[in-house]
């Protein structure tokens, strides 16, 4: 994730400087930045490699894992970063936000898994899933983040989406319990911040649901988070604004990225580490107030408990039982904050994009959420609101998943010489090798678009594919908007649970949604897409809904 955003506002900024990057989104990310500027000292890292060691390591021989077939070099030349044409293609795809049409295209030209170069340095890009499946599952410990702690520990701190090895595992053993059974079935924040949702969307005019989204997400998250009611959404004025404001403000800065740690590190630095403390001391507050009133003794007792019956209301309260280090807790509350507010309101924000541009899927949708349980929202239980009595719903929810992943873009680090199954040979059948500290990106909305997989329509929002997908062998490896093997979201019943709630609850409410006269509606695919921490909609998502 933080990855993504470092090539995103490096490249952007370079390229108002009539310069640019090349198609490959990770020969760009650490091949050229993080090995010059880490790897030489200048920012501290705790990646376990550096220029030195990649010196020697490409100086011997690559002798594969025990047991393992040699591997074949892959077909065709390496895309070079610097090419004329690239530069040109990926100023052109920046300016018009479509970088990601950009780098599908290369895909399709250079195959599902092929090499690029930045000077003498190597990465790869894949989207073949026997190969994401290595990275992500059965060669978890041949990877890692790489120094993904160094770009985003500066607001997070340390914690899942930051951390390897053991930190990393006993980060997520914290949060685990956390998302309990339950947990799941405590509805009320999520019913109260939707109906406050509801009074902000004016009838059949003209709203960006997009932001709206975002503050709805932000404040069911914060009721989860610290207790009490949170309430973004109607611009209450406080210490919750304010902390709203740096958060958001915070992201912005981390989406600089590497540029923030140079030449702006004078301006865009100082702005971020602002930004930074104002929502570190407002958590802070909010840690110091629960430690105060839940003395040791009876943290040790409700830390004895089974995770099912912990109560479901606080997290913070229930974090406490587990650890009393304010700046652990804080890092955790943090980690859950960012994935639990930006990915479910991309998530809505694409799916009513989609509905607005397929009359025919709106209409079905309705019908389905209607005739199930009318218009009476107290009927949206977590048992109604599954795929057993919402099927086209969910199908729905896949196919926006499908096509606009959260997370559009990843990648890892090797930390020994390993292969990977897929790329090598001429037909890119026999095993690849991988150097140690050499990286590979792996791009589900690229991967999620493959027509061997999906259907001759993949590029096309088809919610009915879901019906004949179901129960076919091999898809959780093909389709991964949660990630997946040992890092796959903790959350992800959650956040369906929570876009599925909020995606009834506003059709029981209206009954069309539109895009405004005159507005001409992109193709799927061509939207403009704003890359940072997620993918969001660079347009947002201007339409109008009509109750009834």
């Amino acid at each position: 994730m933080s990855s993504f955003s470092f090539l995103t506002s490096f490249s952007e900024r370079v390229a108002h400087l009539e310069f640019s990057w090349s198609y490959s989104l990770y020969a760009i990310i650490l091949s050229f930045s993080s090995f010059f500027l880490y790897n030489f000292g200048f920012f501290k890292s705790k990646h376990p490699f550096n220029i030195f060691q990649w010196i020697s390591t490409r100086s011997a021989p690559f002798v594969p894992p025990h047991g393992r077939p040699p591997p074949q070099p892959l077909k065709g030349k390496p895309l070079q970063a610097f090419a004329p044409s690239a530069l040109l293609a990926v100023r052109k795809a920046f300016k018009e936000d479509r970088l990601l049409a950009l780098i599908c295209d290369a895909i399709k030209e250079r195959g599902d898994t092929y090499e690029s170069r930045v000077f003498w340095f190597r990465t790869f890009t894949t989207i073949d899933p026997a190969n994401v499946d290595a990275i992500l599952n059965s060669q978890f410990e041949e990877f890692c983040l790489g120094h993904r702690e160094a770009e985003l520990g500066i607001l997070l701190g340390p914690g899942i989406f930051t951390q390897d090895g053991t930190a990393w595992k006993h980060s997520r053993a914290l949060l685990r319990p956390q998302f309990s059974r339950r947990r799941l079935e405590n509805l009320a924040p999520i019913r109260l911040q939707a109906e406050r949702l509801l009074r902000c969307i004016p009838n059949a005019e003209v709203v960006d649901l997009q932001p709206l989204f975002y503050n709805f997400t932000l404040d069911v998250t914060c009721t989860v988070l610290f207790g009490g009611d949170f309430n973004s959404l109607q611009g209450t004025d406080g210490a919750e604004k304010g902390f709203s404001e740096a958060f958001n403000n915070a992201q912005f800065y981390l989406h600089d990225g590497v540029l923030t740690r140079t030449i702006g590190a004078l301006t865009g630095r100082g702005r971020l580490l602002r930004a930074c403390r104002q929502v570190h001391e407002f958590v802070d507050i909010m840690v110091a107030k629960a430690l105060a009133a839940t003395p040791p003794e009876s943290a040790a007792a409700e830390a004895s408990k089974h995770d099912d019956d912990r109560d479901p209301t606080n997290l913070l309260a229930d974090l406490i039982h587990d650890t009393r280090d304010p700046i652990a807790l804080r890092s955790q509350l943090l980690h859950v904050l960012l994935a639990g507010r930006d990915t479910t309101a991309c998530l809505l924000s694409w799916t009513f994009r989609a509905l607005a541009s397929h009359p025919p899927v709106f209409a079905r949708l309705l019908s389905e959420v209607r005739s199930t349980l009318g218009t009476d929202p107290t009927l949206l239980t977590r048992d109604a609101l599954t795929p057993k009595h919402l099927p086209y719903l969910h199908n729905v929810l896949k196919e926006t998943m499908r096509l606009w992943p959260p997370v559009p873009a990843n990648s890892r680090t090797a930390v020994i010489d390993t292969t990977l199954p897929r790329g090598g040979g001429d037909d890119g059948s026999a095993p690849m090798a991988v150097r140690r500290g050499e990286i590979v990106g792996y791009v589900p909305y690229a991967m999620h678009r493959r027509q061997d997989l999906f259907g001759p329509d993949a590029d096309a929002f088809r919610p009915e594919r879901w019906d004949a997908l179901a129960g076919v062998p091999g898809l959780s490896k093909s389709y991964i908007p949660f990630n997946a093997g040992p890092r796959v979201c903790l959350g992800q019943e959650l956040a369906v649970l929570e876009a599925s709630y909020t995606l009834a609850r506003l059709l029981m409410e209206f009954k069309s949604v539109k895009w405004p006269e005159g507005v001409q509606v992109p193709k799927v695919g061509e939207e403009r897409q704003a890359l940072a921490l997620v993918m969001s909609a660079k347009d947002g998502c201007k339409v109008e809904l009509e109750r009834g």
